[in-house]
């Protein structure tokens, strides 16, 4: 809900070429968009590996309290502010040159922007996305072998092939809203602006990927 909360300042932004918020709204809102983006991703991580353990180790699992829980959610919106905190001291506001009238820019070095960004995809996407892949995989595993023992009839799978189906869902949704977005704003810093293609599809191409990321929130 916090990330897609960012959508109003977007839209405005989108449709005014301007920017109305102010210095201090550029660190907050580019890096709220960054912070809930990491929080929301190692939470999901974190739940599917509380699952996990309740299905393969349930003894372990259930001594783990909330104390504990509440202690790991701290951990992990700690980390995704230490991950999002060089963008908050980076950005300001400047005025914009073409159709925008001012803008947010990011005030690092090229080659800083790149490695940063590079950093991001790794801890929002590729590695949790690898830990959520291996998770549903062993769970799917884990599932089918407690479901499908020798001798059960056809008719007492059919749950067990629902929960893979959504299991698959969950994994696949994951990463059809998220890599194009980091796809697209990496193929950008490394391969130059242009990319082969005119503004207007840049534009269009932008507004795409950006509505993926945010549709992940919505699913």
């Amino acid at each position: 809900l916090l990330y897609l909360s960012t959508i109003p300042f977007v839209l405005c932004t989108y449709f005014a070429h301007d920017w109305f918020f102010g210095d201090a709204g550029c660190r907050i809102l580019l890096s709220l968009d960054l912070l809930t983006m990491h929080a929301s991703i190692f939470l999901l991580t974190a739940m599917s590996l509380e699952r996990y353990w309740a299905v393969t180790k349930p003894l372990r699992a259930r001594r783990a309290g909330n104390a504990y829980r509440r202690l790991a959610s701290a951990v992990l919106w700690l980390l995704a502010l230490l991950l999002t905190a060089p963008m908050m001291a980076m950005t300001q506001l400047r005025e914009g040159d073409g159709p925008h009238k001012r803008i947010c820019v990011p005030t690092w070095t090229p080659a800083a922007f790149r490695l940063y960004l590079t950093v991001l995809f790794a801890t929002s996407v590729l590695v949790p996305g690898m830990v959520l892949g291996i998770v549903y995989t062993r769970l799917a595993r884990a599932y089918r072998s407690s479901a499908w023992p020798s001798g059960l009839p056809a008719a007492g799978r059919a749950p067990s092939r629902r929960l893979s189906s959504r299991i698959s869902a969950i994994v696949v949704a994951y990463w059809a809203c998220f890599l194009p977005f980091w796809g697209w704003q990496l193929a950008g810093l490394y391969q130059g602006e242009g990319l082969g293609i005119g503004p207007t599809a840049q534009a269009y191409l932008n507004f795409g990927v950006t509505c993926l990321a945010y549709g992940n929130s919505c699913i």
